[in-house]
Parts: C-alpha cells; structure tokens; sequence
C-alpha cells in the first residue's frame, strides 16, 4: 500500500487533508472539504492530482511529484489527462473570444 496525505489550507479555518491510497490498481484521493465530502468537484483533489502547490501546508509540496507515479497507467491518470486538456482549450477558447469581441467592438466604434 502507498499512501500520501497533504494539509491544505482552504477557506474554512482548519485546512483539509487529502489523502490518496493506493493499494494495487486501486486508488481512493478524499478530501475533509465540504465540497467532497458530497461527492461534488473538489478543487483540492485536482490541484493535487494537477501537481499545484497552491495551499498545500503541510511542508511536503515537493510530494506531489509521487502523485504521478502513485496514479500511473489507471484511469484517474487518464481522466486528469482529459481534464488538463480540457482545461487548455476552455483557456484558448476564452482567448479566442476575447479577440472576436475586440473586433467586433472595434467595428461597431467605425460604424458610427
């Protein structure tokens, strides 16, 4: 069994522990947020799982690095792949929007 556990200060007062353990192919990351504790989106897993330092407390940060590994070749592996792709198109994208509506601004001023 591998395991690792990181504090990481949210918005509550006490921070939240994310833990992952990995015992064979199988992988469980909890989270103490509310957020998880409900089974919704919990940004503290994905920061972890994403390698972001961003609240991490607990003086390990430099573990994240083991998080890849714990996760290699399963499907949480993948899916964080598919979710950081995804994130880079959302951020093209909202560029790309940024751009059309400066020109369409841009025209709309020349009309005038």
């Amino acid at each position: 069994m591998d395991s690792l556990q990181f504090l990481i200060q949210g918005s509550a007062p006490e921070p939240y522990t994310v833990t992952l353990i990995r015992v064979g192919p199988d992988i469980t990351i909890s989270c103490s947020c509310p957020g998880a504790k409900f089974e919704k989106h919990c940004k503290h897993r994905i920061r972890i799982l994403t390698g972001d330092k961003t609240g991490i407390i607990s003086g390990n940060a430099d573990c994240l690095c083991q998080v890849s590994e714990m996760i290699r070749g399963t499907a949480i592996e993948s899916a964080r792949d598919r979710y950081q792709q995804a994130e880079r198109e959302v951020e093209m994208a909202k560029k790309k929007f940024m751009k059309v509506k400066k020109e369409l601004s841009d025209l709309m001023q020349r009309t005038k």
